[in-house]
């Protein structure tokens, strides 16, 4: 069966044809059939979808234009635009969510994800929640790039427990940075940042050559109670400690 509505309007936006839903004589929803902007050729329109909440009036959810593009809650957007409107201050709360993506399943280290695609319709790119235990809520979430004649590879994970994996999925410390493995060894347990290679391991400031890169430690009273810094326009490099220079080398080691 096909349902059938034209209507020879003048004018965009006007409706077409609707169908709407009524409880028990109550207005609670309909799909609108309208006319697109091309007045000329009426060749082009819309599809809006439209619910009642409880006490209100009618109001469009969905609109999907005459180039494929979906709103929900906004008539504007790219090729899929979801709005929300909460003066929730608080962004972990829960009473203005846009999007939800839920995987019912109950095993372990299952996912959900949303994948990007290109033009050719591989799989460029993905971000995703990963339920390391179903049973409660100890969820990771990755993000994963794809090299051109490469496959998809994650790059970075943050874990249940706030710790980050760069070339890791699962870093040992709050910051881990895993270029190549080192073998089986562990940072120390009061790591804040570890870097992680197979072969040399290297930490690198740069720096324009009028100016200092430093390495500083700090405490409550002083946040350069202590220091390394090597001077690119003096080409030296000094030592700090309780916080004035105690130790300088110029560039002939002395």
């Amino acid at each position: 069966a096909v349902f059938v509505g034209d209507s020879n309007r003048t004018g965009a936006g006007q409706h077409l044809a609707e169908y709407r839903g009524y409880w028990d004589g109550n207005h609670v929803g309909r799909i609108v059939f309208a006319a697109g902007t091309d007045t000329t050729n009426k060749d082009d329109g819309i599809i809006t979808v439209h619910t009642t909440p409880s006490g209100g009036g009618i109001t469009e959810r969905i609109r999907i234009n005459s180039s494929g593009q979906v709103g929900i809650n906004t008539t504007v957007g790219g090729r899929v635009a979801i709005a929300v409107d909460s003066s929730n201050t608080n962004p972990l709360a829960t009473g203005f969510i846009a999007l939800t993506l839920k995987n019912t399943n109950t095993t372990d280290n299952t996912s959900v994800c949303m994948d990007f695609n290109n033009s050719v319709g591989g799989i460029v790119g993905r971000f995703g929640a990963q339920f390391k235990d179903t049973s409660d809520k100890d969820t990771d979430l990755y993000f994963a790039t794809r090299a051109d004649g490469g496959s998809l590879t994650e790059r970075l994970r943050i874990t249940s427990g706030g710790k980050f994996g760069f070339g890791t999925n699962s870093p040992d410390q709050t910051v881990h940075i895993h270029k190549g493995s080192a073998g089986s060894v562990s940072s120390t347990a009061t790591s804040v940042l570890t870097l992680e290679n197979s072969t040399t391991a290297v930490l690198q400031f740069l720096t324009p050559n009028t100016a200092a890169a430093q390495l500083r430690f700090g405490d409550p009273q002083d946040n350069g109670a202590g220091f390394i810094e090597y001077s690119h326009n003096a080409n030296t490099m000094s030592f700090g400690a309780n916080g004035p220079t105690r130790m300088q080398l110029d560039g002939n080691g002395h």
